[in-house]
């Protein structure tokens, strides 16, 4: 109370024009605080916006090209589902006898499987070829490639230590089987 006593005091002690001073500076800084709150405001919101803006820029640049690979993938993953119901009973050695029309017999052929998820499991089969010429390796993946059901995993290829100009060459190729449910 003393304190709302002393305010009263000072100005009913003014002169009506000092007092309309003080209360005019009064309401200008009232007026300026709240135009430099109002334009803190404005200014704050506008950056957000803009950030804003620049993200969904960047999001749609990375992220249209991951759902079209994802549409691509979906597309690729119908063909290859529809590939292995047709042939279930592809065997992958089989399929490699024939393509020694192509290339001398490999020294050595080793099998794997892997298990890829419940549904399906690859084979490969690993093969080294030596002192091959570069035309034998071309015409068998040349074959490879036209086979849809194969892929080539892994290809290396090195100059042979047995003849001038020959390579040696260790293949690794696959393929997709569907897995079998065994039943007791």
């Amino acid at each position: 109370m003393i304190f709302f006593t002393k305010f009263q005091d000072f100005f009913s002690g003014l002169e009506e024009r000092t007092f309309y001073y003080y209360i005019s500076a009064f309401l200008g800084i009232i007026i300026i605080i709240s135009a430099a709150m109002i334009y803190y405001q404005y200014d704050t919101t506008t950056e957000l916006v803009d950030a804003i803006e620049e993200i969904n820029e960047e999001r749609e640049t990375k992220v249209r090209p991951l759902l079209s690979k994802a549409a691509r993938v979906k597309v690729k993953l119908k063909d290859i589902y529809k590939m292995l119901a047709q042939e279930t009973d592809f065997k992958i050695g089989e399929y490699f006898k024939k393509l020694k029309n192509f290339i001398a017999p490999a020294k050595e052929i080793i099998p794997t499987q892997t298990d890829w998820d419940d549904k399906y499991r690859e084979t490969s089969l690993k093969a080294n070829f030596i002192a091959i010429s570069m035309e034998q390796l071309l015409k068998l993946l040349k074959e490879i490639e036209q086979t849809e059901r194969i892929y080539i995993k892994e290809l290396d290829i090195r100059k042979s230590a047995k003849a001038a100009n020959a390579i040696d060459v260790d293949l690794t190729i696959a393929t997709l089987l569907p897995k079998v449910v065994e039943t007791d």
